[in-house]
């Protein structure tokens, strides 16, 4: 399943991945030096030994599973249309789940791998089921998406200017 990102979330990604890596080598510091400190007859007897090794197979697998992903992300180059939701804009939508359950919320369709929080507006990935769904619809819109097998509607009601 490909991964959409823009440059900011390329970045943030390979961020993230470097953050992990630099996780295993500490790790691994932790680990030789618990095991040579240990006084048990080997690093079985040593708590801090296994708990170091079970951390390491966490983040070992993280890395594993970051480095498949990565061969997944495809770069989107930032477009601006006028008219439709572009990746970076911020638009006020209607999030209708049933007739009588409606939500009314401020998003930024972003091009980030992670969404990071916002006092102003919520992030949206372009990889989300919302994202990806309003990604190039016409401003004003309504738009359907599924979430486990529930249809959810979208008014996509204007583009905030800021």
């Amino acid at each position: 399943m490909k991964i959409f990102l823009n440059k900011e979330g390329v970045l943030q990604f390979n961020k993230i991945l470097e953050e992990k890596k630099g996780e295993l080598l500490k790790n691994s510091t932790s680990s030789s030096s618990s095991i040579q400190n240990a006084t048990g007859d080997g690093w079985h007897d040593n708590f801090d030994a296994e708990q170091s090794l079970r951390e390491e197979y966490m983040i070992t697998h993280n890395i594993e599973k970051l480095l498949k992903m990565k061969q997944e992300i495809e770069l989107l180059e930032e477009k601006r249309v006028e008219g439709v939701v572009c990746i970076n804009d911020v638009l006020k939508i209607k999030i209708i789940y049933d007739e009588n359950d409606t939500e009314t919320s401020i998003i930024k369709l972003t091009g980030k791998y992670l969404p990071e929080p916002n006092s102003d507006y919520e992030e949206i990935t372009l990889n989300s089921p919302l994202g990806s769904s309003i990604y190039l619809k016409p401003i004003p819109s309504q738009i359907y998406y599924e979430v486990n097998e529930r249809r959810i509607t979208v008014e996509i009601e204007e583009k905030i200017i800021k």
